[in-house]
């Protein structure tokens, strides 16, 4: 693949002086997998043009998960960029690559960062990271004036967090005045076996509007993803129930619904097992 002459040619063209064309080249190396093209990329996160230093952002993220100790340390210089959305980016894939060391760098960008998808997506990717340390973090995050914010907190508690921390996560629940967030709030404790999570999710499924459900459907999807609860199996009848009534009350948002439900049912038959002949 290295003596490809296309690949030679893009190899070239992303280092160009012409932002545009060397940014589409990133993009085509990405596209095509060319993971060995990393260190070229990396090159150019010090671009001096944000079409490119984007470019470089989504395709670290893409490519460097086999390489995390060469995307890693670039996309750490990059949660600094001046450049909003790159920030959040770098955020993201850092998150995606597994770059563990990062984890100082974006606890400092969730508590610090005056710009709120930057703070929620490193709420976000400190569950991708799986850092602990940063639990204390998260749970002040629950604080932040920004709904995205703690509802992406709340996530990365459920997948980080013990039995430990169910009490901190109910007593937001019960005062948390979006419902989208408040979903968050509950699916994280019923990631963490809290008692009546799951009612209280449902119940909230059954009044939303259709923004409300999108963000509660995205959530449960994630539920039968990463970390399943380990009631989900026995709880998949009465979820996949609401999930049927919300397609139903609201047509706008049924094919997600139908899609979810479809994950779920996949979801429960792993945590389910094979099954004997």
């Amino acid at each position: 693949m290295p003596d490809d002459p296309q690949i030679a040619s893009l190899l070239a063209t992303c280092h160009s002086d012409d932002s545009q064309q060397a940014a589409k080249a990133i993009d085509e190396l990405c596209r095509m997998g060319a993971e060995h093209a990393l260190l070229d990329i990396v090159r150019e996160a010090v671009s001096p043009h944000d079409v490119v230093r984007s470019a470089v952002v989504l395709a670290l993220g893409a490519l460097g998960r086999n390489q995390p100790e060469i995307a890693g340390p670039a996309l750490v210089r990059l949660l600094s960029d001046s450049d909003d959305y790159i920030r959040a980016e770098a955020a993201d894939a850092l998150g995606m690559v597994g770059y563990v060391p990062a984890a100082s760098q974006v606890v400092d960008r969730l508590h610090n960062d005056k710009n709120a998808v930057v703070r929620a997506a490193s709420a976000e990717t400190l569950g991708d990271l799986g850092a602990l340390d940063a639990i204390p973090d998260l749970v002040r995050a629950l604080a932040d004036n920004d709904r995205a914010v703690r509802g992406y907190a709340a996530n990365s508690l459920g997948l980080l967090g013990t039995r430990e921390i169910v009490r901190v996560l109910e007593t937001h629940a019960a005062v948390e005045p979006s419902p989208a967030t408040r979903g968050e709030l509950l699916g994280a404790l019923y990631r963490l076996g809290a008692d009546g999570a799951l009612a209280s999710l449902i119940q909230l499924l059954g009044a939303a509007d259709a923004d409300v459900a999108v963000n509660l459907l995205n959530m449960i999807d994630d539920l039968a993803y990463r970390q399943p609860p380990h009631s989900l199996a026995a709880d998949a009848p009465s979820i996949l129930e609401a999930l049927d009534n919300l397609g139903k009350r609201l047509p706008s948002v049924a094919a997600h619904a139908s899609a979810v439900s479809t994950h779920l049912s996949a979801a429960r038959d792993r945590a389910a097992g094979p099954k004997r002949s």
